[in-house]
């Protein structure tokens, strides 16, 4: 399995809850995909772990809480049918905890560019956190990923999370004209691309010599 997040250190011992569709860590959070009626595209459940509720609480950007239930949702933004500034204002008016936007070139159409889209849902909003779900690791280096990373932490005012895919989706890859890595080549890429932005996450700074990177 290879999973979707960058895993700081203090994560990777986290238990889980349960085993979840898509599932991936951002932080302290075990993440899974849910259709939401109440809200024009799809949300995303995000289940702080049961072992670690006085650290994730400290770990929360500006404006995080847990909800009773210990469940935040997430609207994940997906297509141009709605001005992505407007959608992330109704749903911070609507009392969503977050907001997101995944990472395609096309689907069955276009899509939206990942970091433009965060970029101008981060200047519409003032509480909800924003994450990448998630950045595609086939499509960017994770050089770039940091970078941007980092910006959108600070123009968001610390309420970025950031959100690192293996990758999937073959025919979308391969009519990019990039290359779709075996299910092994993929895993192997992914865990290289981590110790890499990890590195300059921790340290703003990285050396690194791998069979996919060299930084």
């Amino acid at each position: 399995w290879a999973g979707n997040a960058v895993l700081p250190h203090w994560a990777q011992r986290l238990p889980m809850r349960r085993a979840l569709p898509s599932m991936a860590l951002t932080g302290p959070w075990v993440t899974a995909s849910v259709l939401m009626a109440s809200f024009p595209l799809c949300a995303v459940a995000m289940l702080p772990s049961n072992c670690c509720a006085s650290q994730v609480s400290g770990r929360r950007g500006k404006g995080r809480s847990v909800a009773a239930s210990g469940v935040d949702i997430v609207a994940n933004y997906t297509s141009w049918t709605i001005d992505p500034r407007e959608f992330s204002r109704q749903a911070e008016a609507g009392g969503f905890a977050g907001v997101s936007c995944s990472d395609h070139f096309f689907r069955t159409s276009a899509y939206p560019h990942l970091w433009v889209t965060l970029a101008a849902m981060a200047a519409s909003t003032e509480r909800v956190f924003l994450t990448s779900s998630f950045a595609n690791n086939l499509f960017r280096s994770p050089v770039e990923f940091a970078q941007a990373s980092l910006t959108m932490q600070a123009l968001s005012d610390g309420r970025f999370e950031a959100g690192l895919g293996a990758g999937w989706l073959a025919p979308e890859v391969l009519q990019s004209g990039l290359e779709y890595p075996d299910p092994k080549g993929r895993a192997r890429r992914y865990h290289e691309a981590i110790l890499i932005v990890r590195d300059l996450f921790e340290h703003r700074t990285c050396t690194f010599e791998g069979e996919h990177y060299n930084v």
